[in-house]
C-alpha cells in the first residue's frame, strides 16, 4: 500500500470521484473496469473517493490509466470542478458550432482581405467548415488550393494567412488526437439515436482492446506520422504568431493546444503533455489571453438550453 505520508488522499479521493462523475461512469463500472472483485467492489471505491482508503500502487496506475492520466496527475492535479461531461447537448448544431469555433477560431481583417490569395483563401476555408459542420463530403482539392492560397498570402506577410494555415494543423492535430475508429463508430450511432452520448463519450478514454485492435494500431500509426510530417510547421507558424503586435495571444494559446494534442515528437508521454498543456491554458486564461478564456469557457460550458 502507497503510504499515507506521500500525498492527500482525500484530494486524490476527491479527483477519482469528480473524474468518474465527468464522465458518466458508475462506482461499480470503474470497479470492473479496473479488475475488482465482485465482493464489495462498489464499497472500495466509495472509500478510495472518501479518502478512507488509499488505492494501491497497482490499482492507483490502473485508475489513472482508465482517465488517460499518469498517476502523478491524478495525486496532485485538481479535477474537482469539472462539470458532467455526457450532460452536455451534443446533438445541437448549435453547441457543436460554438465548441468548434472556441477551440479553432478562424481568423480575418478588413486589411488581410484585401490581399487576394488571403481572400480567396478564406472564401474556401469557410466553405470547407460549414461543409465539416453539415457533414458533408470533405473535398480535399478544395482544402489543398485553400493552403496553397494560404501560402501565396503569407509569403506577401499576411499573418492572418499563418493564423489560418496553423487553423487546419490544429484541426487535423484535433482529429488524428480525439476521432479515432471507435470514436467515430460510437458518434455515428449516438447521431442515429442507436447509441448514448455516455457510450460516445467513454470512447474517448483508452482501452486495454485498443492495444490489439488492428485499426486503432493503424490509426496510431497514422497519428504519428501526421506529427512527423507537421510539427515544423506547426512551430514555426506559432513562432510568427508569437512574434505579432495584434496575434501574439494566439500563438500562446496554440503553443497551449499543441502540448493538449500532444503534437510534438519527443519523449514525453501523451498524458504529461495533455497535463502541461492544460497548465498553460489556465495560466494564459489567468493573464486575461481571449483566446483562452474562450476555449476555457467553453470547455466548462453545462448549458443545457443550446438544443436548437
Amino acid at each position: 500500500m502507497t503510504k499515507k505520508s506521500e500525498f492527500n488522499n482525500s484530494k486524490l479521493g476527491a479527483n477519482i470521484k469528480s473524474l468518474r462523475e465527468f464522465y458518466g461512469i458508475t462506482q461499480d463500472e470503474l470497479a470492473m473496469d479496473i479488475g475488482l472483485g465482485k465482493e464489495s467492489r462498489t464499497s472500495i471505491i466509495s472509500q478510495y473517493e472518501s479518502g478512507k482508503r488509499i488505492p494501491s500502487r497497482e490499482t492507483l496506475s490502473k485508475i489513472a490509466k482508465r482517465f488517460g492520466f499518469v498517476e502523478n496527475e491524478l495525486i496532485y492535479g485538481d479535477y474537482t470542478k469539472m462539470p458532467k461531461l455526457y450532460e452536455k447537448p451534443f446533438k445541437s448544431k448549435k453547441y457543436q458550432k460554438s465548441m468548434f469555433e472556441a477551440v479553432l477560431p478562424i481568423i480575418t481583417s478588413e486589411e488581410a482581405l484585401k490581399n487576394i490569395n488571403f481572400k480567396e483563401g478564406i472564401v474556401k476555408h469557410e466553405r470547407l467548415y460549414n461543409g465539416i459542420l453539415a457533414g458533408n463530403y470533405f473535398d480535399e482539392n478544395e482544402f489543398n488550393k485553400c493552403l496553397e492560397l494560404y501560402i501565396k498570402a503569407s509569403d506577401e506577410n499576411i499573418i492572418e494567412a499563418c493564423a489560418n494555415y496553423l487553423w487546419w494543423l490544429m484541426f487535423f492535430g484535433l482529429w488524428y488526437t480525439f476521432f479515432t475508429p471507435k470514436t467515430l463508430y460510437a458518434a455515428e450511432l449516438f447521431q442515429d439515436n442507436k447509441g448514448s452520448a455516455k457510450q460516445m463519450i467513454l470512447s474517448f478514454l483508452p482501452s486495454i482492446e485498443d492495444e490489439n485492435d488492428e485499426e486503432m494500431i493503424q490509426f496510431s500509426k497514422d497519428r504519428a506520422e501526421f506529427i512527423n510530417d507537421s510539427e515544423i510547421d506547426l512551430l514555426a507558424n506559432i513562432a510568427i504568431l508569437k512574434k505579432s503586435q495584434y496575434y501574439s495571444e494566439l500563438g500562446d494559446y496554440y503553443l497551449a493546444l499543441l502540448y493538449i494534442l500532444g503534437l510534438r515528437n519527443n519523449n514525453m508521454s501523451k498524458e504529461m503533455a495533455y497535463s502541461i498543456g492544460n497548465e498553460l491554458m489556465a495560466l494564459f486564461e489567468g493573464l486575461g489571453n481571449k483566446y483562452a478564456k474562450a476555449f476555457m469557457k467553453a470547455s466548462d460550458n453545462n448549458d443545457k438550453s443550446q438544443n436548437t
